[in-house]
Order: C-alpha cells, then sequence, then structure tokens
C-alpha cells in the first residue's frame, strides 16, 4: 500500500499544518476527516533511529492509538 505524504519546511509549511505543529518540529501530521493533528513528535522520530521499517511501525501505532484508518487518496 502507497500512502501519499507530503514534506514542508518549517517557512513553507501550509498554515493548517503550522497549527496542528503547534510550533514543535520536527512532526508528522496527519490530515484526518476531523482536521490535521500531530501524529509524531520529534522525539518519537528520534527514536525511529533512521529506521524506515521502525517510523512505519510508529505512524500505524500512532494511527492506531488516534483510530485512525490509513487510506490512499
Amino acid at each position: 500500500m502507497s500512502i501519499p505524504f507530503d514534506t514542508y519546511h518549517r517557512d513553507d509549511q501550509p498554515q493548517v499544518v503550522r497549527d496542528a505543529a503547534g510550533g514543535r518540529l520536527p512532526v508528522i501530521v496527519a490530515e484526518t476527516g476531523r482536521g490535521y493533528l500531530p501524529l509524531l513528535s520529534a522525539e518519537e522520530l528520534t527514536a525511529c533511529g533512521g529506521s524506515v521499517d521502525r517510523l512505519v511501525d510508529a505512524i500505524e501505532d500512532a494511527a492506531s492509538r488516534f483510530r485512525l484508518t490509513l487510506t490512499v487518496r
């Protein structure tokens, strides 16, 4: 499965992403049916240790905690 994503620099992020991040960077923000929410914090990203597999697991775990279903647009 492929999940679309966008990356932004702190200077070019859309306002909705900036608001959801609340000034905390780096961050992964999810677009949901309830709006935008911070999915992974800087600490959670660091804990992935640069591993893509651990990052995917962390995203899936966070999505589960927030009761989100990952879907392809």
